[in-house]
Order: structure tokens, then C-alpha cells, then sequence
């Protein structure tokens, strides 16, 4: 492995980003400045699959290298086993401060973990979902005609928003910090995961006529699970301007997202952390916008839920703005980063190195 020259890792995990957005290939009209900038100084991934298209899964397997199936941590009720070591353990053990910002699901034993915003008042609305029955329990029962759809403008400043918030966490622990020990921080950032809720600087940039319905794949089968045709059946019972709405919203949430990392990457700058950081920019998963007559990521593995946006920046790299179609998956992410910070990696992770 050549020399990088650096130890401290950042990585930037958003939630219910699709790689088909975040990389201009559907609904190609989607404002990502920042993001298009981040990816011409880093490489791309665009072949990088979550392991499991859940955000408590995902997010367990990302920081143990390890699968599911391993960890136990098969839905978002599951918490990681307190004998399971993490990338946080770890990096800490070697001398890293380790610390958590943001949305963690709670998979991250191992980091110190600040305050997170309150949801409520920070997103919007205590409702997590596309749907105020967005509960899958509820979704399952549910025998009603009128879906109701969680959109309105945020109606606080932008300051007080959730990811903003958090980005004001991260600047102030940057601006605070004293100590020489190289850092690992997770920065999770909400959006675009729904409630559709979106700050007024992006409320309403995109037009409901740009999203086209007709692009939308066939209904979903009577065979696929309840699961899926309980989803299925709530998307087809919203009105089409309601449906068109909803995803429309959803696009304008990504750019948010990109106006978040733009004031991170201002304060990785400003702080003189950025050229000697690897910055990594992911999603836990995807996201299904109508496809099979579908919303929301659970108990499916197309595409649009399991494909990722991965993106990864090395300063000094001579692989600025290549995109590589590798097959990568979410659990290979903790090794990749063992090696290019050179430190040991663990015995047992699941996933593979690829530095290469």
C-alpha cells in the first residue's frame, strides 16, 4: 500500500440516500453541488451495496465489518450484543479519540456519543416515516383508503434543523479541539429520510411535473410477501398529485443533504482538518420511490433500496474523480479504512479490504 500520510477518519453517513440520485443517473435535475464537488476530489464508488437495507442492520454492519447474520441485528429494534467489538473499540484502543454525532440508531458502542438533536422539534414531526401509520405493524393492519402523507414546510430556521444541528456540534468540537491524537468521528445526518419535511431554501425547487409516474416499474405481484403488498397497497391508495408531491419532496431533501456537507466540508476547511482526513460519504441504503409500487426500504433487495452512494476522499490521492465499479459492500468499509490508516485490522471481520 503506498503512503497516505494521514490517520484521521471522517465518515459522513446520511440515511435513505439512493446512489441513482446522488449520482445524477434518475431525476437527473436534482441540484448535488457539493456532492459533485466532493466526488471530483475522491473516488466513487458505484457498484457499493448495504448488507442489509434497514437503517439499525446497515449501520451495525458498517461499524463491526461483520454480517447480519453475525452481528444479530436484524431489524431496527435490534440492538448490537455487548460483547461486540466496533470500529469505535477499536480505533479507540489504538489511540484515536472516537466520537458519534448525529442520527446512530444506536449501533455504535465504542464512541462517545454527543447529545443527539431532539427528533420532534428538530425534524418537524415525531413521525419517522412516509405515512403517519408509517409503523410496518401498522402499515400491515392497515385497512384505511386515505394514506396520509407527512409533508409541510419546516416552519423554524434552518439553524434549528436536526442535520444542522449537527453540523454545528461537529464545527464546535473541531474548533474546541486541542489534542494531537489522530480522530474517528461518525457524522449522521437524517436526511433524506422522511418525515418530507423540508427547510425552506429547498421547499419547493423542484416542480411536480418533473416526476413522471409513467417511469414508476409494474405493480407489485399478489406473491411477494404481506410486508411488501401492505406498501404497496398504501402507495397505490395516495392520489397521484400526492404521490408525485412525495417524491418531488424526497428529491429536494437530497439537496439538502448537499447544502449539509457543503457546511461540513466549510468546516473541515476552516478548522485545517480537511487535507489530512479520509472522508468517507455514505448512505445505510437506499430507497424505494414508487418502484413495484413501493415506499420506504424494508424487507426488499432491489437496487433502489441495496445500492449505496460511497464516495471517498484521500487527500493527495492520484485517483481524484475516478469512479470505480468494484463490487463493494457496506461491510468492507472497516477494513478499507484499517488499511489505508495503517493499524492493524482485526481477526473476524466478515468484509474485505478495497484499497486496491
Amino acid at each position: 500500500m503506498s503512503e497516505v500520510n494521514m490517520t484521521n477518519i471522517i465518515i459522513i453517513m446520511v440515511d435513505q440516500m439512493r446512489a441513482d440520485v446522488a449520482y445524477h443517473e434518475k431525476y437527473d435535475f436534482v441540484q448535488l453541488p457539493n456532492l459533485d464537488e466532493f466526488r471530483q476530489e475522491s473516488v466513487t464508488f458505484d457498484a457499493a451495496f448495504c448488507n442489509y437495507p434497514v437503517c439499525a442492520p446497515s449501520r451495525a454492519s458498517v461499524y463491526t465489518g461483520r454480517y447480519p447474520q453475525q452481528t444479530g441485528v436484524l431489524n431496527n429494534r435490534c440492538m448490537l450484543p455487548s460483547d461486540e467489538r466496533t470500529m469505535g473499540h477499536h480505533f479507540r484502543d489504538l489511540g484515536y479519540d472516537v466520537v458519534a454525532f448525529g442520527k446512530t440508531h444506536g449501533q455504535n458502542p465504542g464512541f462517545l456519543q454527543v447529545p443527539e438533536p431532539p427528533i420532534e422539534p428538530s425534524l418537524g414531526s415525531r413521525f419517522w416515516g412516509w405515512y403517519a401509520s408509517q409503523s410496518m405493524t401498522e402499515a400491515v393492519k392497515s385497512k384505511s383508503d386515505q394514506p396520509e402523507p407527512i409533508m409541510a414546510p419546516f416552519e423554524k430556521s434552518i439553524e434549528e434543523h436536526y442535520d444542522y444541528r449537527v453540523t454545528a456540534q461537529v464545527e464546535a468540537y473541531l474548533s474546541a479541539r486541542e489534542s494531537d491524537q489522530p480522530f474517528l468521528l461518525h457524522i449522521g445526518i437524517h436526511t433524506p429520510h422522511p418525515p418530507l419535511i423540508p427547510p425552506e431554501n429547498v421547499a419547493g425547487m423542484y416542480a411536480d411535473e418533473l416526476i413522471d409516474l409513467e417511469d414508476v416499474t409494474p405493480e407489485l405481484a399478489d406473491t411477494k410477501p404481506a410486508m411488501q403488498r401492505a406498501t404497496g397497497k398504501e402507495f397505490r391508495q395516495t392520489p397521484i398529485h400526492l404521490r408525485e408531491q412525495m417524491i418531488r419532496t424526497y428529491l429536494e431533501l437530497n439537496t439538502h443533504v448537499d447544502h449539509v456537507l457543503g457546511r461540513l466540508m466549510s468546516t473541515f476547511r476552516s478548522t485545517g482538518v480537511l487535507d489530512n482526513s479520509i472522508i468517507v460519504f455514505v448512505s445505510d441504503h437506499g430507497e424505494q420511490l414508487g418502484e413495484y409500487e413501493m415506499l420506504g426500504k424494508f424487507n426488499n433487495f432491489y437496487d433502489s433500496s441495496m445500492r449505496v452512494p460511497l464516495i471517498v476522499r484521500v487527500p493527495d490521492s492520484q485517483n481524484v474523480g475516478m469512479t470505480s465499479s468494484a463490487l463493494v459492500e457496506l461491510v468492507d468499509l472497516y477494513p478499507t479504512l484499517c488499511e489505508m490508516a495503517d493499524v492493524p485490522k482485526p481477526p473476524l471481520l466478515a468484509g474485505y479490504s478495497f484499497v486496491a
